[in-house]
């Protein structure tokens, strides 16, 4: 409850409000589970402001991402990757068991993973999702949609 609060708040406008944010959750979260991480981020993000629509959507995304990778993977290892040009992109990796998706790439599984599909293309994003020696979930959402 304490992040939702959080990412509503309004001072909490700036994208790298929500980098820094989603830093400290993940190390937190992934480390009280025994997971390795790595976190690459921009030095710099140039006064980008989100709003709070934007900010829930990609924290209630990355949350759920690391969830999965917890609850399911059986990883041991998580790298995270955020970079900012025209577009805001999130990637997200893991060293476990991989995720089954069906013919059309809709991934198959609950409520989760839809979900963050619905949040990521409501922002104008797309979200991707890739199994190869674990699985690694790839997030792009345009610049003009989070501002």
């Amino acid at each position: 409850m304490s992040e939702l609060i959080w990412v509503m708040k309004l001072e909490n406008n700036t994208l790298e409000d929500l980098v820094t944010y989603i830093k400290s959750y993940a190390v937190e979260y992934l480390e009280n589970n025994n997971i390795d991480i790595s976190i690459a981020i921009p030095d710099s993000f140039d006064g980008l402001m989100i709003n709070g629509s934007a900010r829930r959507n990609l924290f209630l995304s990355v949350k759920e991402s690391l969830h999965n990778i917890v609850k399911h993977a059986q990883a041991s290892q998580v790298n995270i990757w955020i970079s900012v040009d025209d577009q805001l992109k999130i990637c997200i990796r893991d060293n476990g068991s991989g995720i089954i998706q069906n013919t059309s790439q809709k991934t198959v599984g609950g409520n989760g993973l839809r979900n963050m599909r619905s949040r990521i293309e409501s922002m104008g994003g797309t979200i991707q999702i890739a199994t190869d020696g674990g699985t690694q979930i790839s997030f792009k959402i345009p610049l003009t949609a989070i501002g």
